[in-house]
């Protein structure tokens, strides 16, 4: 009886696709994020901008994505309002513009990620566009010399 109950779990959670191996922090420490803006059109193609910064133990823990992106963020931004939990990056808010002149603009967040990596793509509708930007973070190692936010 004990052997058909150990199976019918391990089936359940297969099925329900619950896995004890899905990230649910990630490592403290440096890491490098590029943020591929989006292409407007423009007759220059804009290049990704990389930067490199560090996550604490504590922030690592039970993760953020305005840990994860940039701790140094002061005003409230879409990244405040995204779930990053079970391997999964989700969230759906609005945003303002900065001079207040549009307000509620719609923005989906939609990725994924493990305890040294992440990846994930943040899309604006505005004027019946889709305005998407990408996220890739890769853990690349101990804090050196820097104060670990």
């Amino acid at each position: 009886m004990r052997a058909f109950s150990v199976a019918l779990v391990l089936a359940s959670l297969a099925l329900t696709g619950c896995d004890s191996r899905v990230a649910q922090s990630i490592l403290p420490g440096e890491w490098e994020v590029i943020r591929t803006p989006p292409q407007m059109g423009d007759d220059k193609p804009k290049e990704p901008i990389i930067r490199r910064h560090c996550i604490s133990p504590e922030d690592a823990r039970k993760p953020s994505l305005r840990a994860m992106i940039n701790p140094s963020l002061t005003n409230h931004s879409p990244e405040d309002e995204a779930i990053v939990a079970n391997g999964r990056i989700t969230g759906n808010t609005t945003i303002d513009m900065p001079d207040g002149d549009i307000r509620g603009i719609p923005v989906e967040i939609d990725g994924i990620f493990s305890e040294d990596q992440f990846s994930f793509r943040s899309t604006l509708y505005l004027y019946g566009q889709q305005i998407t930007t990408t996220f890739e973070g890769s853990h690349i190692g101990h804090c050196k010399g820097r104060r670990t936010r």
